[in-house]
């Protein structure tokens, strides 16, 4: 049995690989805008941080030192006071939410992401040049601190600095 192959049918067969095609061009460019969106926190403006904060699910950091209580409380005063809040209001606020973090915090204040990791950073490098001039760490020991905070992330600064007002 011979089947015939007439003019309509060759162009539809022609005309399916086109429409495929474009179908991938759609899925990809959805795709595209999709991932862009949640990049930039899903349309949320600049000054409200445009990321979400970070979960409180991140494993804790492990510093070369052991960080002390006095450490710790010298941390959160500073921290808190550039949030223009009082640790206890912080650590109340971040206890009774569990998955809130500074972040959740700064956002009101009209924060973003990118300027509450370098206040936490500046905070615990002004931590350790305090050890260092009291004695308490080496030069090298200060510099070890140093360079491991500032290769954190900002979200897991973040996260860390947040466990911290959360544990005391």
């Amino acid at each position: 049995m011979l089947v015939r192959t007439d003019a309509p049918h060759e162009t539809h067969a022609r005309s399916r690989p086109t429409t495929f095609a474009g179908l991938l061009v759609a899925a990809g460019l959805l795709i595209a805008l999709v991932l862009a969106a949640t990049a930039c926190g899903g349309g949320q403006s600049s000054a409200q941080g445009g990321v979400e904060p970070p979960a409180a699910t991140h494993a804790p950091l492990s510093p070369p030192l052991p960080v002390s209580l006095e450490d710790r409380t010298a941390v959160e005063q500073q921290v808190a006071a550039r949030l223009r809040l009082d640790p206890a209001q912080i650590r109340a606020q971040l206890q009774a939410e569990p998955n809130a973090t500074l972040m959740t915090l700064a956002k009101p204040l009209g924060l973003a992401q990118d300027a509450l990791g370098p206040i936490i950073l500046a905070a615990v490098n002004d931590r350790a040049d305090a050890a260092l001039r009291s004695g308490t760490w080496t030069a090298p020991q200060a510099n070890q601190e140093e360079q491991f905070w500032t290769a954190q992330t900002q979200p897991d600064l973040i996260a860390e600095i947040s466990r911290w007002f959360r544990e005391s």
